[in-house]
């Protein structure tokens, strides 16, 4: 637990990992939470594909809200039940988003989303529980309203003006402000007294390391040192087992042509079991997940040489603003020319980039609306893989079904 004894956790799917902490099935720190953040349609929080549009009232959950992470609510009757819901399984406090965030896919970050009847609804809710509403705001605007409508607590906020800050304190509103280091920041801390650096690298260490003792960090080093040097092998010898399978399913589906700088290794085989090999065509598309920044920035420079050209590859990651997220998303989708698209986990939904490029949907509302349940794959052996995949399918008549899909010992080699 490292010293954390409480947390109170401001927006996702905590009451089960509560409940076993509680019934002591689990270590664990005292969980404050506030169940799924409430949100607005396209504000913070609303990771639907815009292939769900339009939302029906009382329809079909989208994954997110199934799962906790979050509630959809578009007027004050909606924002009072979804907030008498998280108050019904246990949350200690709300969450709504007032304004929009950096991970959001289509608020930017300075609008402003409730209105403030509906944060006043939410308010009115928490307060006959007897406790109180957080709200996500960076913008004067957004924190102003929530004041106006009740709000105890604003989360962020780093948008703020002075009029506003003097306001949170005139009102005894609280500010849970989460400091980030910018370059003076770290200017100033470099020409701070001997103590004071003392304890920013006492911190930087504590969070960079699990080790309790000097004995424990020893072998904590040791052991970071065996992998170093390991990696730097690897790096020497030049091969990367990953990579030539990855260069060669690169190979089976775009065609001979379009490939320059061959790489001297046999093509995977294709056409083993009852799944058919792909069609090489310089017209498909491929998506390449990965969970770091170094790799994706490798593959980058790895894929584009194999192809041939730079434009064939573009990437997303974490780091990228929102609209640059969307272009390279959108160039993924309709540009011929670019044949590769990687991304690292961070970038967002995973299905939020696949779903439209590669299963076709309209932007509009579909006759069928298909909605992937769950997805599961695992190694069979070093050359297959199974998956498993399970949907909900809704027809325009309102009907539901749910069906599996299930491939086993597909002869594709996976790059991760």
């Amino acid at each position: 637990m490292r010293g954390f004894t409480t947390i109170r956790d401001m927006g996702g799917p905590s009451f089960g990992l509560k409940r076993a902490i509680d019934e002591e099935v689990l270590p664990g720190p005292r969980i404050y939470p506030s169940g799924a953040m409430i949100t607005v349609t396209g504000g913070h929080g609303d990771f639907r594909q815009l292939s769900d549009l339009p939302r029906t009232v009382g329809g079909m959950l989208s994954r997110v809200e199934q799962i906790g992470g979050s509630m959809i609510a578009d007027s004050p009757d909606e924002v009072r039940l979804r907030a008498r819901e998280q108050l019904m399984q246990g949350a200690s406090q709300i969450k709504l988003t007032a304004g929009g965030g950096v991970a959001s896919p289509f608020s930017p970050l300075d609008v402003s989303t409730f209105t403030e009847p509906e944060l006043r609804a939410a308010v009115e809710a928490a307060e006959n529980w007897g406790t109180y509403v957080a709200t996500h705001a960076y913008t004067p605007v957004a924190i102003q309203r929530s004041i106006a409508a009740g709000v105890k607590c604003i989360e962020h906020g780093q948008l703020i003006d002075e009029p506003t800050a003097k306001l949170l304190a005139d009102k005894g509103i609280r500010w849970s402000l989460q400091p980030l280091l910018d370059d003076e920041d770290v200017e100033d801390l470099e020409e701070a007294p001997e103590h004071e650096m003392e304890a920013a690298a006492e911190e930087v260490l504590d969070q960079a390391t699990a080790a309790r003792t000097i004995d424990e960090l020893k072998a904590e080093i040791a052991t970071l040192g065996r992998l170093e040097a390991l990696a730097g092998t690897v790096r020497r010898s030049g091969e990367d087992r990953k990579w030539r399978e990855l260069s060669g399913l690169l190979s089976v589906i775009f065609t001979p042509a379009a490939i320059v700088n061959q790489v001297a290794e046999e093509p995977t085989p294709y056409g083993a079991g009852a799944i058919p090999p792909p069609t090489p065509s310089l017209h498909q598309k491929l998506v390449v997940f990965t969970e770091h920044r170094d790799t994706l920035s490798y593959l980058d420079t790895r894929v584009s040489t194999l192809l041939g050209r730079k434009e064939a590859v573009v990437v997303i990651h974490g780091g990228m603003g929102r609209e640059e997220r969307l272009k390279a998303q959108e160039s993924f989708r309709h540009d011929p020319d670019v044949q590769v698209l990687l991304a690292t986990d961070a970038a967002g939904n995973v299905l939020e980039i696949i779903w439209p490029a590669l299963a076709g949907l309209p932007a509009g509302p579909p006759k069928l609306r298909l909605e992937l349940v769950s997805w599961s794959s695992w190694v069979q052996t070093g050359r297959t893989v199974d998956v498993a995949m399970e949907f909900n399918v809704q027809g325009a008549d309102g009907s539901t079904a749910t069906f599996d899909v299930r491939a086993n010992r597909i002869p594709v080699p996976v790059a991760r």
